[in-house]
């Protein structure tokens, strides 16, 4: 193998493996940003469902407070 051979094979590994690097790294990168993404949507739906559940409560307590007075109101009509 002359020294022309050998220069071949190294500019034509180098040309390779930047041909083969170059879109892995930005498939990796991609990979990321999905994993990211669904890691946000994961946790804006949890918040989500955490504010519907606040506001359900919230409800329940304003009813128990309606109904308490309701009471109240019914206890004193009819003394």
């Amino acid at each position: 193998m002359n020294l022309e051979q050998f220069l071949a094979i190294v500019i034509f590994s180098l040309g390779l493996t930047i041909l083969v690097s170059i879109p892995l790294y930005f498939l990796v990168n991609f990979i990321q940003l999905l994993i990211n993404l669904n890691c946000y949507l994961k946790s804006k739906h949890q918040l989500n469902q955490l504010q519907i559940i606040q506001q359900k409560q919230k409800q329940i307590r304003r009813k128990k407070i309606k109904d308490a007075d309701q009471e109240n109101e019914d206890q004193f009509k009819t003394e």
